[in-house]
């Protein structure tokens, strides 16, 4: 409904009446692409807030691992969600506002952070459980023999999810507000 067959608004998509059609089915894969994504969100958080909490180390090992395992899932909701944000962008008549670029910014921005904070912080603690981890950009390494409780404790203090929950939070609700009240 947002974008009518009248002269005037068939103009603005330089005559092509197709994006008009198209625009619904943009507009529902990004919802559900950002569905998605949080929903594998919603996972990565309760294990960051579970995880200083469990006592063995096996319980840690298997919360990590439950995070691996939406890895995956998490970066593909990602990659859609920002695609077909863009669309959208380019299917309206929003690519000379602001606001689109600006929630495309803060979306990468928080992703980058939340990203370096996450390895810095789970990286070093993944290998001392003897998991598999990452270091730099990106590099896999191979489990290596894990350390003792006294050493994983130390290691876990230096973790705040309530940090990471409420950047994610904050940024998020403004990256919404810019969609819908569209201010710039």
């Amino acid at each position: 409904r947002l974008l009518a067959s009248s002269s005037a608004q068939t103009a603005s998509f330089g005559g092509f009446v197709e994006a008009v059609h198209v625009y619904p089915w943009l507009l529902w894969l990004h919802i559900f692409s950002s569905i998605a994504f949080f929903f594998a969100h919603g996972t990565a958080i309760a294990v960051a807030l579970r995880l200083p909490k469990e006592e063995s180390l096996d319980g840690m090992r298997a919360l990590l691992n439950t995070t691996s395992m939406i890895s995956p899932f998490l970066f593909g909701s990602f990659l859609l969600l920002q695609a077909f944000g863009v669309a959208l962008t380019f299917a309206a008549p929003w690519w000379k506002q602001a606001w689109p670029w600006l929630s495309f910014v803060l979306l990468n921005g928080m992703a980058f952070w939340m990203t370096w904070y996450g390895r810095r912080t789970y990286s070093p603690l993944r290998k001392a459980l003897g998991l598999s981890y990452i270091t730099g950009l990106g590099k896999n390494n191979k489990p290596v023999e894990p350390v003792s409780m006294e050493e994983v404790r130390t290691l876990m203090e230096k973790s705040n999810p309530r940090l990471l929950a409420w950047v994610g939070l904050i940024l998020s609700s403004l990256i919404l507000w810019l969609m819908i009240f569209k201010p710039l």
